[in-house]
């Protein structure tokens, strides 16, 4: 059975599996109610949030204006913009 590769001299079964051979896989399942186009108001938040504290002013500046752009009237993203524009380089 082993003939075509010398290499491997055996088989030996794994008895003790540690769970990281096997496939492993995210799944998500995306949902929008039918006639609406999804909304990536929190991802484009959180994105900008984390690059404002990362210092990465400019990619915060722009990812919290598509946010901004998708509900001009929260607060939070409207706070970190007027923040970005008001700031000196840091």
């Amino acid at each position: 059975m082993l003939r075509p590769y010398p290499q491997y001299a055996s088989v030996i079964p794994n008895t003790q599996p540690d769970g990281f051979n096997r496939y492993n896989s995210f799944q998500a399942k995306l949902e929008a109610a039918l006639g609406q186009r999804p909304d990536f108001f929190e991802a484009l938040a959180v994105d900008g949030t984390v690059l404002y504290e990362l210092r990465q002013d400019a990619a915060a500046r722009q990812a919290l204006e598509r946010a901004h752009a998708l509900r001009p009237d929260d607060e939070a993203v409207s706070r970190l913009l007027t923040q970005l524009n008001h700031e000196s380089p840091r």
